[in-house]
């Protein structure tokens, strides 16, 4: 064996660089079904636990990118989303001006 094919350790053995390809009954839109699934989740116990509107307000801004993604690809989803935080921001901020 010639030392250009011998890897770092003076081994022979070839080393193998797999692809990793998606499956064939696995498409792109289903990855991003999934992450859309997950941000999802994470929104809504995220809403469920938010204690201040600044914290609110603050997550949807750190999440902009992927709110607007969602608006242009699940509107529907998207106007759900968005009907909670209004809710909850208004319960925040009678319960902030209660407090205040």
């Amino acid at each position: 064996v010639s030392d250009d094919k011998k890897d770092s350790s003076g081994s022979a053995d070839a080393t193998l660089e797999i692809e990793e390809k998606p499956r064939s009954d696995e498409s792109v839109e289903s990855k991003e079904d999934v992450v859309d699934d997950k941000f999802i989740e994470i929104v809504e116990t995220f809403i469920k636990d938010v204690k201040s509107v600044e914290s609110l307000e603050s997550f949807w801004k750190e999440n902009a990118k992927e709110f607007k993604r969602m608006k242009e690809g699940q509107e529907a989803t998207y106007n759900g989303l968005l009907e909670s935080f209004a809710k909850i921001k208004s319960e925040l901020t009678k319960e902030e001006n209660k407090d205040g």
